[in-house]
């Protein structure tokens, strides 16, 4: 049932400007996992608590989705630098990114990088 919900939020188009990256980050920051009531959400068909694997990034919640306060955009070479900072081997970074592939002297730490690096 996400698709449909999902492609709604994105068609409103309140945003025309944002990236592919930026409105993914838009859905998936805004998202709730709880009811009306503040309860976490149940299967429906066990009553068992939902996991992450049940919701994915949990349930759109378009108001929010339209004003999410902070989103910032992600290109190809933020999750390059986040390979590199994983140290990642070059011969596979360049056959992913069919260019050649230079680690710096002052190589980041993953968890110093964006949105990959979450």
């Amino acid at each position: 049932m996400s698709c449909p919900r999902v492609s709604g939020v994105v068609a409103l188009g309140a945003h025309t400007d944002w990236s592919p990256a930026m409105i993914r980050l838009a859905l998936m920051t805004t998202a709730y996992t709880q009811d009306l009531e503040g309860n976490l959400l149940l299967d429906k068909t066990s009553y068992n608590l939902v996991t992450i694997y049940d919701t994915g990034a949990r349930s759109v919640n378009p108001e929010k989705t339209v004003d999410p306060r902070l989103v910032y955009d992600l290109t190809p070479n933020d999750h390059m630098n986040f390979l590199c900072a994983s140290n990642f081997i070059r011969l596979k970074l360049q056959q992913i990114a069919r260019r050649s592939v230079s680690y710096g002297k002052n190589q980041s730490k993953p968890w110093n990088l964006n949105y990959p690096a979450i």
